[in-house]
């Protein structure tokens, strides 16, 4: 029997030039070096994923983002989060509970 988990938020790597790299930090957002990229990691609700989804990574990346960071976009992948994701983000806490 094969099932699927469906998940109520959707894991984004998107990665743009390190030159951006004091904007990234400036704005928060979790992020990771890789020689001269960032990686920047996103979650958005997974039924958000067909409003913002762009095969582009520019447009995909400024939709989920912005438009300065997108600039230099060159590629994203989508993953489902994992436990850990779940924990260490406190995806789907809500902060007023």
């Amino acid at each position: 029997m094969n099932t699927k988990t469906k998940h109520e938020f959707t894991k984004i790597i998107f990665t743009i030039d390190c030159d951006y790299e004091e904007l990234v930090d400036g704005i928060g957002l979790d992020y990771s070096r890789s020689g001269t990229d960032l990686k920047i990691t996103q979650f958005i609700e997974s039924e958000e994923l067909s409003k913002y989804y762009n095969k582009d990574p520019e447009i995909f990346c400024c939709n989920v983002l912005n438009y300065e960071l997108s600039e230099t976009c060159s590629e994203f992948h989508i993953y489902n989060p994992t436990d850990r994701d779940y924990a260490k983000y406190e995806i789907g806490v809500n902060p007023n509970d």
